[in-house]
């Protein structure tokens, strides 16, 4: 089931100058594109997804001037924006698999006008257990583009499509983890499970591959809550996964079966799900996740 998640309602400024007007309102002296981060789960390829009614609104440009103005909306690779991003994302292929439904268009002084979304990923074998980022941009200049010098803000679109087993990883990111995502439904607390992931190097070097969590890479914990699910209670520390082999290499196209085990701890709550990401980072700085999803139930249900 796709599932969406809108972690943060204000924009990045990818000029300073811009005021980012995150609110319902709109309010401010500039302008302003909310949500400024999504996370889209389960995406389907070959589906086309309308993002903006799957989240239950759309994104909003914001003219926050006394002034009405022109305004141009586009999708891109982040790479030509910004420098870095969230990290287990690498830059979507192709920005075409996304577009909007409006790009050029007039808002009225303190006003605002609304943008639909759309996604497909194209149905083939390296474009599942994959996690993309793609921004949605906004400037105030008709005729603008990824090339256009001047005020603009992005909101960022995390896609992840769906985790699925039979896949040998081939022709992904530089790292491949398959399946992306590992769901255990009716666990009891005081519990340990274990699974095996598969992990491909795809590039043209012999790679050293080190386990990380999530706090071992992002140092704010304020942006922890952006990496976790729809309904998940984020598990970070104490960790309650770890891997069979903290480090390891891989030859090029080389794969390798690593053993992933978490342990649920007592404290566990009957009744609700949980997450816990799980990284692998090779020695150039890639990175990739497994999400661990656990449930946990009562004591008459657990195991079953």
């Amino acid at each position: 089931m796709l599932k969406i998640k809108v972690v943060s309602l204000v924009a990045v400024a990818l000029v300073a100058a811009a005021t980012v007007c995150g609110g319902a309102e709109g309010t401010g002296t500039g302008f302003g594109l909310g949500p400024g981060l999504v996370l889209a789960e389960n995406i389907k390829p070959g589906e086309e997804v309308d993002l903006s009614k799957a989240m239950g609104a759309p994104f909003v440009v914001y003219n926050g001037t006394d002034a009405e103005h022109e305004f141009h909306a586009f999708v891109a690779k982040p790479s030509t924006a910004i420098s870095d991003w969230e990290y287990g994302y690498d830059e979507i292929p192709d920005a075409s698999w996304c577009h909007l439904d409006q790009k050029d268009f007039k808002i009225d002084k303190k006003s605002d006008a609304k943008v639909k979304l759309f996604i497909k990923v194209p149905d083939k074998p390296e474009n599942y257990n994959r996690k993309f980022m793609v921004l949605v941009i906004a400037t105030p200049s008709a005729g603008g583009g990824p090339g256009v010098v001047g005020l603009q803000v992005a909101s960022r679109v995390q896609i992840e499509t769906s985790s699925k087993d039979a896949m040998d990883g081939a022709g992904t990111g530089p790292i491949s983890i398959v399946p992306s995502c590992i769901d255990l439904p009716g666990l009891s607390a005081d519990f340990t499970a274990k699974q095996f992931v598969m992990v491909r190097n795809n590039t043209k070097e012999e790679r050293t591959y080190t386990v990380k969590h999530l706090n071992d890479l992002e140092k704010d914990a304020a942006k922890f809550s952006r990496y976790f699910g729809v309904g998940r209670i984020p598990v970070v520390t104490p960790a309650w996964a770890s891997a069979g082999e903290d480090t390891f290499k891989l030859k090029p196209d080389e794969t390798k079966k690593l053993l992933v085990s978490w342990a649920v701890p007592k404290t566990a709550l009957t009744g609700k799900n949980y997450e816990e990401l799980l990284f692998v980072q090779d020695d150039k700085g890639h990175n990739q996740f497994v999400r661990l999803r656990t449930e946990i139930a009562g004591a008459e249900s657990a195991g079953k």
